[in-house]
């Protein structure tokens, strides 16, 4: 990383996880997730992260009878550092908020998978037809063979933080905007954000 990437900040924006918890007697139904945006020095950005596919192409799973997607990416260490940092504003953020209900009983989950390994969730739509990203590559929920020829993944989107109020883990959560496949131009996980406007 550069020096100017290491001096970035971090902070989850506007959240507070106490108000996401149903008060004793409320006749609403409690959510299972709550999630938080990232911001960096005040302004949001976007999470870039090109990587050799540690998946032979899009992994197909079934969850509480409903299909999942995603795919294996070997990441950078300066990504790794990235994420690290992201982690520790969600441990912070629960150690030393006020309020939190068995705050020492949470965990956050480590977004790497042999250290070095992130499976990025594909997101589809309603139907289950279609994937909610753009692509460079001709690829749906029910034909995807054409990305198990590829070798690398170029991923542009957001980072997300998670809560699942029921099990007490959180984590970090990617939105892909785009999944790129067989790009050869490096990418730096501290693209220049764009400002957040009031």
């Amino acid at each position: 990383m550069t020096d100017e990437e290491t001096k970035k900040t971090f902070e989850l924006y506007k959240f507070d996880l106490a108000s996401h918890y149903v008060p004793e007697g409320s006749d609403r139904e409690q959510k299972t997730i709550a999630m938080a945006k990232f911001r960096s020095d005040g302004r949001a950005f976007q999470f870039e992260i090109t990587g050799d596919m540690a998946t032979q192409g899009i992994n197909e799973s079934e969850f509480k009878k409903q299909l999942k997607y995603s795919v294996g990416v070997t990441t950078s260490e300066a990504t790794q550092n990235f994420l690290e940092q992201l982690k520790d504003v969600i441990d912070n953020y629960l150690s030393s908020t006020p309020g939190i209900v068995d705050a020492a009983s949470w965990e956050v989950v480590d977004p790497l998978k042999d250290g070095e390994t992130i499976y990025l969730k594909l997101p589809t739509d309603k139907s289950g037809k279609n994937f909610q990203f753009k692509t460079n590559v001709k690829i749906s929920p029910k034909n995807y063979s054409e990305a198990a020829q590829c070798s690398s993944v170029h991923f542009t989107g957001e980072v997300k933080a998670y809560f699942n109020l029921i099990d007490k883990k959180a984590g970090l959560s990617f939105v892909p905007k785009t999944l790129n496949f067989d790009e050869t131009e490096e990418s730096s996980p501290f693209p220049a954000p764009k400002r957040v406007k009031a």
